[in-house]
């Protein structure tokens, strides 16, 4: 992803005929341009910017329908996506995609398709969970 370009400021003396009216809008429009090109550098977090939380659990066999790995949900809205983020202490064999369900229980991770664990150690896997 490139960076953002250099902020260039809107100034009135570029308009010189509308200098009187625009001197105050181009201040609001430069102080919102700031703003975003603030938040858009580097400064978009998950936590603060989207609706969606990072989750890390640890368990020590793949979850099962009959052995569901079970986590809570913060927010009102019902979960709508789970993005594998990372898993540490088992074998990748494909494409990792999980399988799971929301209701009274919270999220019930039910399979995670393409982990193999390569012990008994733990496996931990982190989370992003969206709603929305």
């Amino acid at each position: 992803m490139s960076r953002l370009p250099q902020l260039k400021r809107l100034v009135a003396e570029d308009f010189p005929e509308q200098k009187a009216w625009i001197r105050p809008l181009f201040s609001v429009i430069n102080s919102f341009m700031e703003s975003v090109v603030a938040t858009l550098d580097r400064a978009v977090t998950v936590s603060e910017n989207l609706e969606a939380e990072i989750k890390t659990v640890t368990f020590t066999s793949v979850p099962t329908a009959s052995n569901p790995v079970t986590l809570s949900w913060g927010f009102t809205a019902s979960p709508t996506a789970l993005v594998v983020g990372n898993i540490v202490g088992a074998t990748l064999s494909n494409a990792v995609s999980i399988q799971w369900t929301y209701g009274g229980e919270g999220l019930r991770i039910t399979n995670l398709i393409g982990v193999t664990p390569t012990s008994t150690s733990p496996i931990s896997l982190t989370l992003v969970c969206f709603t929305r």
